[in-house]
C-alpha cells in the first residue's frame, strides 16, 4: 500500500490530522483498485493544502522519478479557502501540484471531515473508471502522433497530444485504442 501516494518532499501531514486520513484513505482505495496505468501517484505536502495526484501513465515502464510522462492527471486539493475548508478536484498537470485555479472545478465539497473524504474519494474513483482512448497516427509501422482522451467526451474531458501535432490536427486517427487507468498495455 506504500507504493500509492508516496509523499513528493516537506513534511508529512501530522498524524491524526484530516490530511493524513486523506492520505491513508487515498492509499486505500487505490490499493483496492489497483489501476495498472497510475504507478507514479504522489502526494505534494500541505503547505498551502494536501494535494493527491493520479497521472495516467503513457507506458509501462513510466519513471515514478518523472511523474509519469504525460501531463494528464486526476487531483484533488484539500485546502483552506476564502469560504472555508473545502476538498477540490479536476484534471491538472501532472507534473505539478493543483498547476493552476480552473475557471469551473469539475469538483468541491466543503469540509475535511470523514463525509467530504468520502465523497471527494468517490468523485476520484469514477474519474478514474472514465474511458479513456489513445488515438493514433501511424505511417510505415511507426507512430508519428498520438493522443489522449476520454471516450465520452463529457466534461472535464482530457485531450493530450504527443508527436507530431500538424498531423494530428489535419488527419484523422490511423486506430484507436482503450488506454484509460484500468486498460491493459
Amino acid at each position: 500500500m506504500a507504493e500509492w501516494l508516496r509523499m513528493s518532499g516537506g513534511s508529512a501531514p501530522d498524524p491524526g490530522s484530516a490530511q493524513a486520513a486523506f492520505v491513508l484513505e487515498g492509499r486505500l482505495l487505490l490499493d483496492r483498485l489497483r489501476p495498472i496505468r497510475a504507478n507514479n501517484t504522489w502526494a505534494a505536502p500541505p503547505s498551502a493544502g494536501l494535494t493527491l495526484v493520479v497521472p495516467l501513465d503513457r507506458s509501462r515502464d513510466s519513471s515514478p522519478k518523472l511523474r509519469g510522462e504525460l501531463h494528464t492527471a486526476i487531483q484533488l486539493l484539500m485546502r483552506d479557502w476564502k469560504k472555508g475548508p473545502e476538498i477540490v478536484g479536476d484534471w491538472q498537470d501532472a507534473h505539478y501540484a493543483w498547476d493552476y485555479e480552473p475557471k469551473h472545478i469539475a469538483f468541491t465539497v466543503a469540509g475535511h471531515g470523514p463525509d467530504s473524504r468520502s465523497q471527494a474519494l468517490t468523485w476520484l474513483r469514477i474519474q478514474l473508471e472514465r474511458p479513456i482512448v489513445r488515438d493514433e497516427w501511424t505511417a510505415l509501422g511507426l507512430t508519428l502522433a498520438a493522443a489522449w482522451r476520454h471516450a465520452d467526451r463529457g466534461p472535464n474531458f482530457i485531450n493530450e497530444i504527443r508527436g507530431l501535432f500538424p498531423i494530428a490536427l489535419l488527419t484523422h486517427p490511423t486506430r484507436t485504442v482503450p488506454a484509460g487507468f484500468f486498460d491493459p498495455w
